[in-house]
């Protein structure tokens, strides 16, 4: 029996145009862009599809993606009558992964991506910092190596061959130059302004823990598998401290997915800009289906399912 689990993008897979296939061919997506831009205070729709220098910019990023995550999941339910049995989502997309799985309104759930994007590029501008990918065969040496650095954290455990690293910029550069001496070659910086998952975030999971606190939430429709502790969220009083201190602690992906396939999940539905995800998963289990809805044509590849 095929078991289906959808896995929401995270910061770094925006591109200009993003969604706005989505928003030409379903007619309730004008009136959310609209809600949302009033809420946020800058046109959604603009930010999103037309070229500008702000889509990078993690205050902005980080609201653009919601909405086009959100836009491509309400098109999405319209289509698929099947029954979903678990959800994430990475990082950022954890709050679309909240909002689709009910715990978070739509007004609620950006005002708090607001917040989080806010608080976050604040802690970006005081403590200067960046994060770079790591793919390499062995990642046992890397991270060992990351150890003899201050400054440097795993930020993101993704695949068996692929984790990313944040720190201050500083010492993110001596760590490359001794991860090259140790024959690691491959070493991509993310477009991301700062150093996420790491203790320099540590005044943003403050400000976003009170924010938190202050939003009640509803129990999810489906069960919702949490980037902080890599398992399904089961206590409903404990969001506000593992969804704060998610900016400071790691993504675990590779151990969720892991713990989707071992729960029954066989096909995976990646929703949001760009197919990143989709091609992590592969690399933690090549025996599971893996399909990303980026673009409106994708629907037609759920008839398959």
């Amino acid at each position: 029996m095929e078991k289906y689990g959808v896995i929401f993008a995270g910061q770094g897979a925006q591109y200009t145009g993003m969604g706005q296939d989505f928003y030409l061919h379903n007619p309730i997506l004008k009136g959310m862009y609209e809600t949302a831009s009033s809420l946020l205070g800058f046109n959604l729709a603009d930010l999103c599809f037309t070229e500008n220098e702000l889509l990078n910019q993690t205050k902005y990023t980080q609201p653009a993606i919601l909405m086009t995550s959100i836009a491509i999941y309400e098109t999405f339910k319209r289509k698929f009558d099947k029954p979903i049995s678990g959800m994430m989502g990475f990082s950022l997309g954890e709050y679309s992964a909240l909002y689709a799985s009910g715990i978070f309104d739509f007004a609620t759930i950006l005002n708090l991506v607001k917040k989080r994007a806010q608080y976050m590029d604040e802690c970006s501008q005081k403590k200067s910092g960046c994060m770079v990918a790591i793919i390499n065969n062995d990642l046992t040496k890397v991270l060992e190596l990351v150890k003899e650095f201050d400054g440097v954290w795993v930020a993101n455990y993704n695949s068996p061959r692929q984790i990313v690293v944040s720190g201050k910029k500083e010492a993110i550069e001596q760590f490359k130059e001794k991860a090259k001496n140790f024959g690691i070659k491959r070493m991509v910086t993310l477009t991301v302004s700062g150093a996420f998952h790491s203790p320099l975030m540590e005044e943003a999971k403050n400000r976003l823990y009170l924010d938190l606190q202050k939003n009640p939430s509803s129990k999810p429709e489906f069960p919702l598998y949490l980037n902080r502790t890599g398992k399904v969220w089961d206590d409903l009083n404990n969001l506000p401290k593992v969804l704060s201190e998610q900016v400071t602690f790691p993504v675990l992906f590779e151990p969720i997915i892991r713990q989707m396939i071992q729960d029954g999940i066989t096909t995976f539905i990646e929703i949001g800009p760009g197919t990143v995800l989709s091609g992590l998963v592969r690399q933690i289990d090549a025996s599971v289906k893996v399909i990303a809805i980026n673009k409106y044509e994708d629907l037609r590849n759920l008839e398959v399912l």
